[in-house]
């Protein structure tokens, strides 16, 4: 992706979300998911493969994200596109002088 983006690419609608620490009937801590907004986003494959998670095999995906700035957007959020929850891989690149951010999602299943 260049640093010129067009605003009609972003055609998809992704859900953000950032992790809120609560505690659950025992009093321990627990993180829940508080949803930050619905938001239009460029979304382009980027791979699929297998990996290892303990003894069990998933399926990885990997999708390339360009959406508008958001304050505050980092590695710890998550974002949840076509009913799947993905987490967001590394910190979300700054693009044209804070317009826009470009990152990568990772979502896991078992095969």
């Amino acid at each position: 992706m260049r640093n010129r983006i067009h605003i009609g690419s972003l055609d998809r609608r992704i859900k953000l979300q950032s992790p809120v620490e609560e505690k659950d009937s025992l009093g321990q801590p627990i993180i829940t998911w508080k949803d930050r907004g619905e938001v239009w986003a460029r979304i382009d494959f980027d791979s699929s493969n297998e990996a290892l998670n303990g003894r069990d095999e998933v399926a990885v995906e990997k999708l390339k994200v360009v959406i508008r700035y958001i304050p505050g957007l980092s590695s710890n959020w998550s974002a949840v596109y076509g009913g799947n929850q993905y987490k967001i891989i590394g910190a979300p690149e700054e693009v044209g002088r804070g317009h826009w951010h470009r990152f990568a999602i990772e979502r896991m299943e078992a095969s």
